[in-house]
């Protein structure tokens, strides 16, 4: 099934060309490799924002008014050389990677009455996810480019290999708690799925809303039915099409990360949802019959395909009317499918392939959330001992 990009995939694929432009030549290569991988366009666009910030830091001068003291003394970004690359010291990386970690990266602080109650660092992950960039960028220059004239690669030294990503120090198992706390139950998915069906328009005042409700809930129903039932990412269902369902064999088939094919099995009252959807979407959605994507909206009176964010508030506005104001994202559908699969007796490994991941270290993460027998041991345990105390009191009577 051939991919097609979603208008979202569209605009980012866009921002990929203007950005390119704006950095040094060898990034539009570096690109042309990862897309030749089938790296997603939404992570080759967030890896040459942050290479953006890395390279303009770079050319800024260290001491304020002088700028010989830069770490590449060059005007503009797109002068930064291959040379320059290859010569940067583990020290100034180190610097960077510092200056990441002490800037207050919240604008409201420009209010200098305020500033001490509005810093806001970039957390870990930020840090990591930078790293991780410059990593895969530096590996590309210094492993699988070549030079046309002399068949080198573009640098034969590589600092970021003495570079460590940092990692959060959690346990499986406070990870677990930290994401159980804010999931679905399997006992009350249905009665989520019915409430929406029911139960939502009660809450609803204004007339134009009840309207845009009568309009839009069997879609809205069948996108969150299919989520907690499949367990699949918001980027997938965005970009499901007409023609990847098949209603005979009850599967969809999606475009996972690095836009890898794959066909899962989708339950019964998912796919009836879906099938009620589909009997009133050319008629809800004008020129729908037009659009191959299955999940659409109405952009200044015509069809056109929900994008994520889309899906994200209508799975944020019904969760927060079910759970009185808790609002949850839809990767949190995600978890609590993963949860209710394995509490009722899922093998790991299937979980694996259904939730798209490589191998089941993440995967495993949703056994501790399910494993429910840890607490029943231990108050089991806890019985066991007062009862033995209680039987050597008795003895010594």
């Amino acid at each position: 099934m051939a991919n097609i990009l979603t208008p979202e995939d569209e605009k980012i694929k866009e921002s990929i060309n203007n950005l390119q432009k704006e950095l040094p030549y060898y990034i539009r290569l570096y690109v042309l490799y990862k897309e030749s991988n089938e790296t997603s366009f939404k992570t080759i666009q967030q890896y040459l924002y942050r290479y953006k910030i890395f390279f303009n830091w770079l050319i800024v001068p260290q001491e304020e008014g002088k700028p010989e003291t830069a770490i590449i003394q060059v005007p503009d970004i797109k002068e930064i050389t291959l040379e320059h690359l290859e010569n940067l010291k583990l020290s100034e990386v180190n610097l960077f990677i510092a200056s990441l970690k002490e800037e207050n990266i919240n604008k409201e602080s420009k209010n200098k009455k305020r500033t001490y109650k509005l810093v806001k660092n970039r957390n870990i992950k930020s840090i990591a996810v930078m790293i991780s960039a410059l990593k895969s960028l530096f590996v590309f220059l210094s492993k699988k480019s070549e030079d046309e004239e002399t068949g080198e690669t573009f640098i034969s030294r590589n600092v970021m290999d003495k570079v460590d990503i940092p990692i959060k120090r959690e346990t499986s198992q406070n990870r677990a708690e930290k994401i159980s706390s804010v999931i679905i139950p399997g006992n009350e998915m249905e009665g989520f799925i019915q409430f929406i069906e029911t139960e939502y328009i009660k809450t609803l005042e204004l007339k134009q809303s009840i309207t845009t409700f009568n309009r839009d809930y069997r879609r809205d129903i069948a996108l969150i039915s299919l989520l907690l039932s499949t367990g699949i990412r918001v980027g997938e269902a965005a970009s499901l099409l007409i023609r990847g369902i098949n209603f005979k064999r009850q599967t969809i088939t999606i475009n996972r990360k690095g836009n890898k094919e794959d066909t899962i099995p989708v339950i019964d009252s998912a796919m009836d949802h879906l099938r009620e959807y589909l009997k009133i979407r050319d008629e809800k959605y004008k020129n729908a019959a037009e659009c191959e994507f299955v999940f659409v909206s109405l952009y200044k009176g015509e069809a056109r395909p929900l994008s994520r964010r889309s899906m994200e508030n209508i799975v944020k506005k019904y969760t927060e009317a079910y759970f009185d104001g808790s609002g949850i994202s839809p990767h949190k559908l995600r978890h609590s499918f993963a949860v209710d699969f394995v509490k009722n007796g899922g093998d790991i490994t299937v979980l694996r392939d259904l939730l798209g991941h490589t191998d089941t270290t993440i995967t495993s993460l949703y056994l501790n959330m399910a494993n429910d027998d840890k607490i029943q041991m231990l108050r089991k345990m806890e019985e066991n001992r007062f009862r033995a105390l209680e039987e050597e009191q008795e003895e010594n009577m």
